[in-house]
């Protein structure tokens, strides 16, 4: 720790010019050991070291500056260089503070970076969302046009005189039937009916309507046109979901054939109450199909979550009630077209009473088979309208009330019955009743003396269920078997059998509508159920019933 001096150093840059070097250790105000390195310009430091050396003479004093370095310049850059070292540090602490500041703001940056690219992710999701709903919304699109085009078909299609209004009298639809009634061209859709002139001498239409807006109570007359042909004229509310009004439906079935019929036996008073009966019952059917029709269309309309299976159910709807409208018109122009031939012949033979009185006889024999016809048809209709409630019914106290009810049949037949334990399971009674009546009355029809039944049941299997078409896997159901001795069928006709007005033996051997079995198959598919036919000729049949437990 103590100070070096160095003298007469030649220094290069400066020419060679001596130079005498000081190094003198020291320490800061930090206790840090520190080093002075001075340079001195030897030229101007040799005077004031000979003054040092040669003794003071003659009472004269050596300068003291002259003699020293100057320490007062040395303390001031010493303080000068901790001042510097302080502002340094001041800096470098700053600097420190702002790398801080500027690291906390990129840390913020990144987790605003995750957020956005998150939040992006979550607006892709979104977006995805977004197409899969829009093709939804395309396919039920194109599902409500498809049904459109089939609603639409059917309207051109049918013979039946309709007009939709709404509840301002606006035309919405119609069928081309109506042209001949009311004077409607394709322009006309969306204008007040009132507006449009009509070719009916009935004048009341328009206050009909009006009141089955007001009261939501259907309107039923026979009405004429100008052209002497008759109407049986219908104005119905016209019922949205929610059952909501929204207008009326006006219907026209072209009744002048029946018309005419009644006005070639006016004559004979028993046949013509014979054809009022079968106008009033022909009116109602007609009014049925009406019905169905509509509420066909309305089922097409509210299910189109369902459209696949609406489209099939409204398929076979139609075929079937094309099949019985031109059935049910051919076997009841039979009974009418005997009744007008022995009129005719009645009124021929008037003078000759015991002739007239027998064409007389089967004119009531024909109205009657019409009677029992009409009838049918209205028992057959009305299992597709019941409101009646499904209740759990004891198929075993069902089949005891059935066999009293047919106790004197049974017995001219000498017929045995035999069942098994039959289950309890859920249904509309006076269906289920019918069922069990219709298909022990086939038995006993068609068997000669002694016939034999046996009725049984078991649950449904798992592996039968795959067997028969129409059972779901996941109900439970019941299987209900009719087996008798009785002459049988060609299997080849056990579908055509369920098919009403569809008869396998001759009329005049067993007689019967044809509308018995169609009756069960209706009845078990509004049980939602299956049944299935089984025979062989002179073997006798068997006839299978799966009706859901619950």
């Amino acid at each position: 720790n103590e100070k070096i001096v160095i003298r007469n150093v030649s220094i290069r840059e400066q020419g060679g010019t001596p130079a005498n070097i000081t190094i003198k250790p020291f320490e800061d105000s930090f206790s840090n050991q520190m080093v002075f390195v001075i340079f001195n310009d030897a030229t101007k430091e040799a005077p004031a070291r000979k003054l040092k050396d040669t003794p003071a003479r003659k009472g004269k004093k050596v300068d003291a500056a002259v003699a020293s370095p100057n320490f007062e310049d040395f303390m001031r850059l010493e303080n000068e260089l901790r001042e510097t070292k302080e502002i340094l540090q001041r800096a470098i602490e700053d600097s420190e503070t702002s790398n801080e500041e500027l690291q906390s703001s990129n840390e913020e940056l990144i987790s605003s970076n995750e957020e956005l690219q998150s939040t992006n992710e979550e607006l892709q999701s979104l977006n995805e969302e977004l197409h899969t709903v829009n093709a939804e919304h395309q396919l039920r699109i194109k599902e409500i046009s498809e049904l459109n085009d089939d609603l639409n078909n059917y309207f051109r299609s049918t013979d039946i005189a309709q007009i939709f209004l709404d509840s301002q009298l606006l035309i919405r639809k119609y069928t081309p039937p109506a042209t001949k009634l009311i004077n409607l061209i394709e322009t006309d859709v969306g204008r007040p009916i009132t507006h449009i002139s009509n070719n009916l001498k009935y004048s009341g239409l328009f206050e009909d309507i009006n009141h089955v807006l007001k009261t939501s109570e259907p309107v039923g007359k026979i009405i004429d046109l100008q052209n002497n042909t008759w109407y049986q004229m219908k104005v119905l509310p016209y019922v949205r979901e929610g059952k909501n009004i929204d207008g009326v439906v006006l219907m026209f079935v072209d009744i002048t054939a029946i018309k005419a019929a009644q006005a070639e036996v006016t004559e004979e008073v028993k046949a013509r109450k014979a054809l009022e009966e079968v106008n009033s019952k022909l009116n109602q059917l007609n009014e049925e199909y009406k019905r169905l029709t509509k509420e066909l269309e309305v089922r097409v309309q509210e299910r189109t979550a369902d459209l696949r299976d609406a489209n099939e159910k409204l398929t076979k709807s139609n075929r079937e009630l094309e099949q019985f409208a031109y059935i049910t018109s051919h076997d009841l122009h039979e009974p009418l077209r005997k009744i007008q031939t022995f009129a005719e012949l009645a009124e021929r033979h008037w003078s000759d009473e015991p002739l007239a009185k027998k064409y007389l006889s089967r004119i009531a024999a024909s109205s009657a088979r019409m009677t029992g016809l009409i009838n049918d048809v209205l028992n057959y209709s009305r299992v597709t309208r019941s409101n009646e409630k499904a209740v759990d019914i004891d198929l075993g106290e069902l089949l005891e009330k059935v066999k009293s009810d047919l106790v004197a049949r049974i017995s001219d037949k000498n017929a045995v019955i035999k069942n098994s334990t039959l289950p309890t399971v859920k249904g509309m009674p006076s269906q289920l009743e019918q069922l069990f009546s219709n298909l022990i009355s086939n038995s006993l029809k068609f068997s000669g003396q002694d016939v034999e039944i046996e009725i049984s049941a078991s649950p449904v299997t798992d592996a039968v269920k795959m067997e028969v078409p129409g059972l779901y896997a996941e109900r439970e159901y019941v299987e209900v078997i009719f087996k008798d001795n009785g002459i049988g069928f060609d299997q080849q006709f056990a579908n055509q059998i369920f098919t009403i007005f569809e008869k396998l033996n001759p009329g005049n051997v067993y007689t019967g509508s044809g509308i018995g079995l169609a009756l069960c198959k209706r009845v078990v598919e509004n049980h939602q159920g299956v049944i299935t036919a089984s025979s062989k000729i002179n073997s006798g049949s068997t006839f299978k019933v799966y009706l859901p437990v619950k």
